[in-house]
């Protein structure tokens, strides 16, 4: 990519870190590359980093915002005591985790420890571009299964908060019963089943009754 594309797809100055793990893994010859392009960018500032993992936490501290790309080998070799400090580091400090394809269990402990993304070690330049950029701007980078299985996990963190009568009545509008069904099926007035509904809409987020039925089905409510 031309380094004005660089350029125009971050937002403000950036920082990013690669660790000494990431700079030896089988990703290696494609980061090579990546640190000649970025040298050229103005607002990225590139730093090769040979410190321990929890000592580059310290320095991300000290040059945030920034991303840092590690290898997931050297997150397992650290107590977990230090990658649970991860979600501490907030939106200043991001950290893109470079992992062996196919392995979306992995993905989806890294991001729910505070991690904001991975990334295969095989992918190509253009990929590992396109994954700063995005975990850059806020985003959450991963493959098409693990962002999956993350939704759905998230889903059903919402669905523990329902009650037992919330989740009744979530099973059965997802059926196509009415408001008036549902009263008769469940010996209660029309008005108590409009008021479950709307505290099952601001539960989950939603005032659309087809919306909470697709939800419904996500959630595996039943």
């Amino acid at each position: 990519m031309p380094k004005r594309d660089t350029k125009a797809r971050i937002k403000g100055s950036l920082t990013l870190i690669l660790s000494a793990g990431a700079r030896q893994s089988s990703c290696s010859p494609v980061l090579r590359r990546l640190e000649r392009e970025l040298l050229l960018a103005e607002k990225v500032e590139l730093v090769l980093s040979a410190e321990s993992l929890e000592r580059m936490l310290v320095t991300c501290r000290q040059l945030a915002p920034c991303v840092l790309l590690v290898d997931a080998h050297e997150l397992e070799e650290v107590q977990g005591g230090a990658l649970s400090t991860f979600s501490e580091y907030g939106s200043a400090v991001r950290v893109l985790v470079l992992v062996e394809e196919g392995n979306p269990a992995a993905e989806m402990r890294y991001v729910r420890m505070g991690c904001s993304g991975c990334l295969a070690r095989d992918s190509s330049l253009p990929t590992i571009r396109r994954a700063i950029v995005a975990v850059a701007h806020g985003e959450i980078w991963g493959s098409r299964f693990a962002i999956s299985q993350l939704l759905r996990f998230c889903l059903q963190s919402e669905s523990a908060q329902l009650t037992e009568r919330e989740r009744v009545i979530l099973n059965l509008i997802s059926q196509g019963y009415k408001n008036n069904d549902i009263a008769r099926l469940l010996y209660i007035s029309s008005e108590t089943v409009r008021w479950h509904l709307r505290r099952l809409y601001r539960k989950l987020g939603t005032h659309d009754r087809r919306r909470a039925s697709h939800l419904a089905e996500a959630l595996t409510v039943g």
